[in-house]
């Protein structure tokens, strides 16, 4: 029915909604440019609830209040027939307009998708995931969808999916396996990781994402300092995407102030030339896998890096490995401390081999570890002063001592505090500009 124009009214209207609780036939409704008012909106939401069959509903043009536009929102959260609304150019506002188009959208995807989306947008805090791609049973604290070939999400629906948890508090996982979702989709996503500091894993296995579609999702994980988990097995995702992806990841889980050096560092940043992660107020934070970032983003970058001091932290074999192979590839690295950590005789090895390899470092502090031979700590001091004798520099003894666990602050080539409020002000001024580009 094509009734644009006809000054219909809301006692038209709502002779009509009576007709069309009834009605089991009827599919496109317009009524655009007719005067209709709430009371006439109240109407129409009352007949939706029982309707099943209209797909198509145009209310543009009218006078529809945001009193109206709620009636129609309580009616969409119920009705998941209705496929296309359209309410603009009346006084219903732009924030519930988006919900009813976001309510809307859902109802081309199963029901229990629409459901679960609409919990995790209500900030539900029984709702901790939200788990759109397995066939399973709910139980407590989780939402599922019953059907994983009807949940099916693509990239249309990821623009609702992040509408609904954008602001959400309490959902901790999200699981798009086994749909359709690729590039597009990905880069809706990167703008729910922008958003969204709550959630920590989200799983994407088995769906359409390449290379362009991990890109942004890289990027937007600069801005965000929790999520740890984005799974994409399954996808054509290139080998080198995938590292880049689980590195960008493992720096989330270090301290913010390595994730914002690493950055600067990728960036370009030739300023820093001391990077001091050692232990602050008994606190220790840097790790094996904090080796492993200094790595990729030492040997990536063109950097000026002179000393790095890592001390009192919990960095064991696996880190000194990491570390090893970064003063293979790193020539202007001159001082490295690793006082009052977990290397053992192992990690001290790959250390001693790295510096046969053409490394300019002139100080390897390594007191307070785990190394028991002693025959590594003379080979340790006598690499040392065959690298300063070379460099016409005095050597400083490697010897074990009992000093206390506080940090020494041997280094002040930089100034940390005001580094880090730089850091800070780099990150404010690239959310700055991402609003802006919005």
């Amino acid at each position: 029915i094509n009734a644009e124009y006809m000054g219909v009214g809301d006692q038209g209207v709502e002779l009509l909604a009576e007709y069309l609780a009834k009605n089991h036939t009827l599919w496109y409704l317009d009524l655009s440019h007719n005067r209709v008012g709430t009371e006439g909106a109240e109407a129409l939401a009352d007949a939706l609830v029982a309707n099943q069959a209209l797909k198509r509903l145009n209310l543009a043009h009218n006078q529809i209040t945001e009193e109206g536009g709620r009636c129609m929102e309580r009616t969409l959260r119920i009705n998941n027939h209705l496929q296309e609304l359209h309410l603009e150019n009346n006084n219903v506002s732009h924030a519930l307009l988006q919900f009813i188009a976001t309510c809307v959208t859902l109802n081309s995807q199963q029901h229990e998708v629409k459901q679960v989306l609409l919990q995790a947008q209500d900030n539900d805090p029984l709702v901790v995931e939200v788990e759109l791609g397995a066939v399973a049973a709910g139980v407590a604290g989780v939402v599922r969808a019953e059907d994983a070939m009807a949940a099916q999400l693509d990239d249309q629906a990821m623009t609702s999916v992040v509408y609904c948890l954008s602001n959400n508090t309490y959902v901790e996982v999200l699981d798009l396996s086994n749909g359709r979702v690729g590039s597009a989709g990905c880069r809706a996503l990167a703008d729910l990781i922008r958003r969204n500091q709550y959630l920590r894993t989200i799983r994407l296995a088995h769906n359409q994402v390449d290379d362009a579609g991990i890109s942004p999702i890289i990027d937007a994980l600069r801005l965000n300092h929790v999520l740890t988990e984005f799974d994409v097995a399954g996808n054509p995702v290139s080998d080198f995407m995938r590292r880049r992806l689980r590195l960008a990841l493992l720096l989330n889980a270090q301290p913010r102030l390595l994730k914002q050096l690493a950055w600067r560092l990728r960036a370009g940043d030739q300023t820093i030339k001391t990077l001091r992660l050692a232990d602050f107020d008994g606190e220790r934070y840097c790790d094996d896998s904090s080796c492993e970032v200094l790595q990729y983003y030492l040997a990536e970058a063109t950097h000026g890096v002179q000393h790095i001091d890592l001390s009192n932290n919990m960095i064991g074999d696996q880190g000194a490995q990491h570390l090893a192979t970064l003063l293979e590839g790193t020539k202007s690295l001159q001082t490295l401390k690793l006082d009052g950590n977990q290397i053992g005789n192992e990690g001290l090895a790959c250390l001693l081999k790295a510096l046969t390899s053409g490394s300019n470092l002139k100080l390897l502090s390594i007191a307070k570890n785990e190394v028991s031979d002693p025959l590594l700590l003379q080979q340790l001091d006598a690499r040392l002063k065959e690298s300063a004798k070379r460099s016409q520099e005095s050597p400083q003894p490697v010897v074990p001592r009992k000093s206390s666990k506080s940090m020494s602050l041997e280094y002040s080539t930089d100034n940390f505090h005001r580094m880090e409020n730089d850091i800070l002000a780099d990150a404010l001024r690239d959310r700055v500009q991402l609003l802006r580009s919005r």
